[in-house]
């Protein structure tokens, strides 16, 4: 299956935000809610082999809130995953212009045993907008093994590169993916990268220190955030407080 979304955000006459475009494409389903944009799942999956693109685009000044209505769950498409026509691919494309924001915040994706995806986000923006860009990625549901997953995180900010990160774990992944470099032994990884003022807008969770975190600082007064959980609360936590030891 491929599927393609888009939306469109620009300033409203009246104030707010307008979106101009919400195109939608089976199993990206994309609905307009009160904070903003919500993506609903149409279908089943994604299944090993499946192509999902969403393009964003947030005009200079507009304000926008994408999350999700579940976790996405990604699926061996044949028995006997491991060919790379089995890989699920879910590409995102950003580009945010002056003064705009983008909260990006949906909830985790879950990579089944057997199954891998090959995730990326390549952002592209002015130097004065505020980002929120949080991923939560598991390995396998609660007490199973998980698949591979495959996460690239590229950001650009006014036509220069801040950050180019790839993250591999999982069966067929470099030697030492699950050792104190890589998971650790843990199954959840989460990580938020923050650029301009929204680095101190963040909403903190409270934390009981459950899970490690590391902070690393960007060029250009960015920040990136990166947990490791047993579960999604935990990793959840761990954001939250180094959010509040580097934004508090």
């Amino acid at each position: 299956m491929r599927a393609r979304a888009h939306i469109v955000a620009g300033p409203a006459a009246e104030g707010g935000t307008r979106l101009s475009t919400l195109r939608s494409e089976a199993p990206l389903v994309l609905r307009r809610t009160g904070h903003g944009v919500t993506m609903v799942a149409g279908a089943g999956g994604p299944l090993g082999g499946d192509e999902l693109h969403l393009d964003i685009d947030v005009a200079a000044g507009a304000q926008l809130r994408i999350g999700s209505a579940a976790a996405m769950v990604v699926q061996p498409g044949q028995p006997g995953a491991g060919d790379p026509a089995d890989v699920a691919r879910f590409t995102v494309r950003a580009e945010l212009g002056a003064g705009a924001s983008l909260y990006w915040e949906p909830e985790p994706t879950v990579v089944t045993a057997g199954a891998a995806l090959e995730s990326s986000a390549h952002i592209r923006c002015a130097g004065d907008v505020n980002l929120v860009w949080r991923e939560i990625l598991v390995r396998g549901r609660l007490d199973q093994l998980g698949g591979t997953i495959s996460s690239a995180l590229i950001c650009d900010v006014d036509e220069r590169p801040v950050l180019r990160q790839t993250t591999r774990v999982g069966p067929g992944s470099a030697p030492g993916w699950d050792g104190p470099a890589g998971l650790a032994g843990q199954r959840v990884l989460g990580t938020v990268l923050l650029l301009g003022a929204a680095a101190g807008g963040i909403d903190p969770i409270a934390a009981d220190g459950a899970a490690p975190y590391a902070v690393m600082r960007l060029e250009g007064g960015g920040v990136l955030v990166t947990a490791l959980g047993a579960t999604t609360l935990d990793v959840r936590r761990a954001l939250g407080t180094a959010l509040v030891m580097q934004c508090g």
